[in-house]
Formats: structure tokens, sequence, C-alpha cells
């Protein structure tokens, strides 16, 4: 009967134990958890820079989050192609000024480009040698 009564007592002690064991972790939990709730995640930062941008640029932001991107996407992209075409109708009229003001101006060696390491006076008199046929 002893050793029931030690073993009742024995667990019971390791009963207790695991409650007290339980409460603690119960309560570490719920300070996580308030940490959490106070802290705002990247993802919730992204979602603010994205609706700001948006709002800079006019746009009404979307209220679904799988929308923001898109969104942000299409705001980039149409600027984006709107410079790429005024940077090509710059160049051409470039070349259109340099040709009716050169006769004899080479267009094929000019959309070349030139080396970044001539000076501006360096590349001004080997336009003018060019110009004038000097080689």
């Amino acid at each position: 009967m002893r050793t029931l009564w030690d073993g009742a007592v024995a667990a019971n002690a390791k009963r207790a134990e695991d409650i007290a064991k339980l409460q603690g972790l119960q309560a570490a939990l719920g300070q996580v958890k308030e940490a959490l709730e106070r802290v705002p995640t990247s993802l919730d930062n992204l979602k603010i820079v994205a609706r700001l941008v948006l709002d800079d640029l006019g746009m009404s932001a979307a209220d679904y989050t799988t929308q923001l991107g898109a969104q942000l996407i299409q705001a980039v992209d149409g600027p984006h192609k709107v410079v790429q075409e005024l940077l090509y109708l710059g160049a051409q009229r470039s070349f259109a000024i340099a040709r009716s003001h050169y006769a004899n101006i080479d267009l094929a060696e000019l959309s070349q480009g030139f080396p970044s390491t001539y000076s501006e006076a360096e590349l001004v008199g080997k336009m003018e040698e060019k110009i004038r046929g000097d080689k």
C-alpha cells in the first residue's frame, strides 16, 4: 500500500510541475504575441510604402495587397516607355541636325558613339577633322 501511495504522490508532484511549466510557457507565449502585434512586419512596411508611392504618382492604391505589386509595375512602366520614346526621338533629331549642318558627316560612324576617355575639346577636334575630311 505504501508503494501505491508513494507512486500517487510522485505522479501528483510531477503533474503540479508540468502545470507550472505550462503556465510559464503560456505567459511567455502571451508576451511574444503582444510584442508581435506591436511591431509592424516588413510586409506591412512594404504595403505602406507602396501605397505612399502610388499616392505620390496620383494613383489610388488597390484595396487588395496582391494588386499593389501590379499597380507599382504599371506606375513605373508607363513613364519608362515614354522616356525611351523621347530618348529615341532626341537621338533621331540630333542626327537630323548633324546631317543638315554638315554634308560630309558619316552618320554610321557617328552612331557608334565615342570613347569616354576623350575630353570635350578632343572630341570637338576629332569631329571637325572628320567633317573637313582629314584623316
